[in-house]
């Protein structure tokens, strides 16, 4: 099943701020969000996947495992 995640897990996972995150938005360089009324989540695999390709580009090997995210209560999750 896909986990939604919200604005703050994305800029803890990517160390940016909810600004620059909307920027590459608009500028169609990061995932775009999933409304669910007036909230916004992002799919925790788009994340992780546009992470991979900053790390790709840059020329660095390292694999994301799952755990590193944690839920939305902000606690980690063990399940993965």
């Amino acid at each position: 099943m896909e986990k939604l995640i919200p604005i703050r897990v994305v800029e803890d996972h990517t160390g940016l701020k909810k600004s620059s995150l909307y920027k590459r938005i608009r500028k169609g360089t990061f995932p775009s969000p999933v409304k669910l009324g007036t909230a916004s989540r992002w799919l925790r695999s788009e994340v992780d996947d546009w992470i991979s390709r900053q790390i790709t580009h840059a020329g660095k090997q390292v694999h994301l495992s799952a755990p590193a995210l944690p839920s939305e209560g902000g606690q980690f999750d063990a399940e993965c």
